[in-house]
């Protein structure tokens, strides 16, 4: 498949280490994102996704929550590519997609090295609104 062949020559490109979990998922190993790695998946619709997760977990205590959706909205409007978004277990994700058709090796690793920028200016900040007390 040529999105396989893609992912693959940009991670090693990247010097990332890549697992792949089936002919469609990948995990990458990049140090920004530690532990947390990238998920890289390529939909059938046509795109290729790729999503830190979690970067954090959404607090249950309302005011907290509340700090932080405000937070990640303002993100939204100020990044570009990317976009912060919650979950159904309320974890906050990172997250990409770049339609497959025309897609190049440049634009993947511009899609990932953003991922992996975001995650290094914004993810500490965000886990510490997160953990802060109400």
């Amino acid at each position: 498949m040529e999105a396989e062949r893609l992912i693959k020559e940009v991670v090693g490109r990247l010097g990332w280490e890549l697992v792949v979990i089936s002919h469609d998922l990948f995990r990458l190993e990049c140090p920004a994102a530690g532990e947390r790695g990238i998920l890289v998946r390529i939909d059938p619709a046509g795109y290729v996704s790729a999503a830190i997760v979690p970067v954090a977990k959404v607090p249950r205590e309302p005011r907290r929550a509340s700090a932080l959706y405000e937070r990640l909205l303002q993100l939204n409007h100020q990044i570009l590519m990317a976009r912060f978004c919650i979950d159904d277990d309320l974890d906050v994700i990172l997250a990409v997609d770049h339609p497959l058709q025309d897609l190049d090796a440049s634009e993947l690793q511009a899609a990932l090295e953003l991922l992996e920028h975001y995650c290094l200016v914004h993810v500490e900040a965000l886990e510490s609104m997160a953990r802060a007390p109400a």
